[in-house]
């Protein structure tokens, strides 16, 4: 079977569930960015006492050359995705760990293209969602639905990029003339980039 429908959304979210360390748990809208490096998540949605200092720290920049607040902490959870076995068609959990650095970003999570793809998650664009596996089944999870009015401001992205701690970002923007950032922890002679919104929505 598969999953119907085609997607009509530029962003690809997921609802999410993370349990966290002391036994709570919080719903959040992750966005699904392949050109992430690392997870982010807002830091004004878990208890500051869980997030702990990081043992690698990261420097999340702009392209205008600012820095963004956070890559100093990070928090572990484990994250739960609903979707419906394929064979099936029931309802299914699935629930994998994770940690994410914190970052001043305007959605709830970010899921970077490293995380997902060591977790074996397929994108689908097409059919906007995520598929996973549980043990030997096949889970399809939806993307959320984001209305036409709502999705204008999705569209509004700057690119963020993470730097070695020791690169100073003063004088010109960092960037190379294609607009790409360098990778963490490396020369800038490879590149990758993550584009956030910059507006919240609401």
């Amino acid at each position: 079977k598969k999953p119907r429908g085609q997607a009509k959304c530029s962003v690809l979210k997921i609802r999410v569930t993370a349990h966290l360390m002391d036994n709570s748990s919080v719903e959040l809208s992750a966005l699904v960015d392949t050109g992430a490096e690392v997870n982010l998540v807002n830091p004004r949605l878990i208890a500051s006492s869980l997030l702990l200092p990081s043992d690698r720290p990261v420097r999340l920049g702009v392209a205008n050359s600012h820095l963004l607040p956070g890559g100093s902490k990070k928090v572990h959870m484990d994250l739960s995705f609903t979707g419906k076995d394929l064979d099936s068609g029931k309802d299914i959990k699935v629930t994998l760990p994770c940690s994410a650095y914190d970052g001043e970003i305007s959605c709830d999570m970010i899921l970077s293209y490293g995380w997902m793809a060591s977790n074996n998650i397929l994108i689908n664009p097409r059919r906007h969602g995520l598929m996973l596996q549980e043990a030997n089944s096949l889970v399809w999870v939806p993307g959320m639905v984001i209305t036409k009015s709502k999705s204008a401001h999705v569209l509004q992205g700057v690119p963020i990029f993470t730097l070695p701690l020791e690169t100073e970002l003063a004088g010109p923007s960092p960037l190379p003339a294609d607009g790409l950032a360098c990778k963490l922890g490396t020369p800038p002679v490879s590149y990758t980039h993550l584009t956030l919104p910059t507006n919240r929505i609401v």
